[in-house]
């Protein structure tokens, strides 16, 4: 794998798009929005990436740590987007420093990960993450712009604000080859100071593309906003209208008790985005933040926001009929992992998979030991439609009674053969005779057997396949008296 070497300068070469060419400009559409978003794991799964073996030396062998540098607080030089791409082994990360002023955005090959489906961890049978896991490219966005904010992925289309110097940007590279992006010669440039912290990029019913732009307006209340931008045309290489509409950020959930400041958004798109007679279009929206005002210094919520977004067909017409987006709060949901690997002040992400299957990442501020470190929480499948295939079925094994505590997942039969579970980490700990409650769902005609021994030995237990998913709370409780005991296991 080519993972950048110790000579590799900051700036992996960028070329721009100079004519029309073929662009994968479309997400895998998602059935029932609503209901993936409510089965999306709450738990997230801990992954890194090797950051590139001398990259980062000298002079800047501190960027993107918690390191002080010239006397300015780390704040200034952190993470701030995630984002899984379609060539499903990848992830970009974006990143700024306002020591020596530079956006940046880190492309990262997960080499041991599978392509399809769900990752998992990639730290369970070693302390650090394999050599194929790692950065391959690092691309310099804007050297006055110092701040790279969320991101966001529609098909090949990779989207990153940017500010920092009175003025913001969304700029827009071709990740199709990631490990040679290439830039959209158009922008959307944003006046009069407003930030862009955070962008979401999708197609509306006439095929044209729609762009909203997160970003907090200090001197008013709410301070939350966000600006819708359209395309001139279904090219999107012809790049964007100069008209804005902006819809403010009211409130979140039923009591209105949250003002939210987004670090990510994301659009997601429903299979019925546009079967409608009138063309409107219907999207959903998931912010993500942590509601601690000094995170990661001070420890708050993880926190998804799903809304239904819908855009009248005319909005962006020549004739604008006035009308704003509608947008509708739907659901909000905490997410948990290590403070070190995931907090959503710093980075978070939506993905949704080939299968059109929702998932959600999180990252954290700084590199740390030599690496990114960043967190899956992954798709699951509906729990009362039977899974036939064994690559989509999945174990979660749990430290504590009622699914708490730290958690291993299994995905398909990857990893799945776990002879020693002294010699194995969660949350950076083995996982020997700690195992107190499962939830699983294995097709029919399939077996996970738990072993009370190291290398399959002793008495064990089985969890059989159903199809649907089972849960058992409480193993020390339950008919199979079976807590804290579990030192292997593998499928039979």
């Amino acid at each position: 794998m080519p993972i950048l070497n110790p000579h590799s300068s900051y700036d992996t070469p960028i070329q721009k798009i100079t004519q029309a060419t073929a662009i994968q400009d479309e997400n895998p559409l998602v059935v029932d929005v609503e209901a993936q978003f409510r089965r999306i794991a709450q738990h997230g799964d801990e992954l890194a990436a090797n950051d590139g073996g001398g990259v980062f030396r000298p002079p800047r062998e501190f960027r993107y740590t918690n390191v002080n540098q010239h006397n300015v607080n780390a704040s200034h030089n952190h993470f701030q987007g995630i984002q899984r791409l379609r060539r499903g082994r990848y992830v970009a990360i974006t990143g700024g420093d306002s020591t020596e002023p530079a956006s940046h955005v880190c492309l990262a090959r997960m080499g041991s990960r599978r392509a399809n489906g769900p990752w998992g961890s990639n730290l369970v049978f070693k302390a650090r993450p394999p050599e194929d896991d790692g950065l391959v490219a690092v691309v310099t966005l804007d050297k006055n712009r110092w701040h790279a904010g969320g991101l966001a992925a529609l098909g090949d289309i990779l989207a990153i604000p940017v500010y920092g110097d009175g003025l913001s940007e969304v700029v827009f590279l071709h990740v199709a080859e990631p490990e040679s992006p290439t830039r959209f010669p158009a922008s959307v440039l944003r006046l009069n100071n407003a930030r862009a912290n955070a962008v979401a990029l999708a197609k509306l019913a006439d095929q044209r593309f729609v762009c909203a732009v997160w970003w907090e307006d200090e001197d008013q209340t709410p301070k939350g906003r966000i600006d819708f931008y359209v395309s001139k045309d279904t090219n999107f290489i012809n790049g964007f209208q100069s008209g804005v509409f902006t819809w403010v950020f009211t409130a979140v959930g039923r009591n209105h008790d949250r003002d939210p400041k987004y670090q990510a958004i994301g659009f997601v798109t429903p299979k019925d985005w546009n079967q409608h007679a009138d063309g409107l279009t219907r999207l959903y929206l998931i912010g993500t933040e942590n509601e601690a005002v000094a995170a990661p210094l001070e420890n708050g919520r993880n926190l998804a926001d799903l809304f239904e977004v819908r855009i009248a067909s005319d909005m962006f017409g020549d004739r604008p009929n006035g009308e704003r987006p509608q947008i509708r709060w739907v659901n909000t949901r905490e997410f948990r992992c290590s403070r070190e690997f995931a907090n959503l002040d710093a980075a978070g992400g939506v993905y949704v998979s080939m299968a059109g299957e929702l998932s959600l990442y999180g990252g954290y501020h700084w590199r740390v030991d030599n690496t990114f470190r960043f967190a899956e929480f992954p798709a699951r499948p509906d729990p009362d439609v039977p899974v036939s295939d064994l690559a989509r079925a999945w174990v979660d094994l749990f430290e504590h009674d009622t699914f708490r505590g730290g958690r291993l997942g299994i995905y398909g039969t990857d990893e799945s053969v776990i002879p020693d579970y002294r010699q194995i980490f969660v949350r950076g700990n083995d996982f020997d005779e700690i195992v107190s409650s499962i939830r699983y769902q294995i097709p029919e005609g399939h077996t996970y057997r738990l072993y009370k021994d190291p290398a399959f030995g002793g008495s064990f237990t089985d969890l059989k396949g159903k199809g649907t998913m089972v849960e058992i709370p409480d193993l020390k409780r339950s008919r199979r008296r079976f807590g804290d005991q579990i030192s292997s296991s593998r499928y039979v």
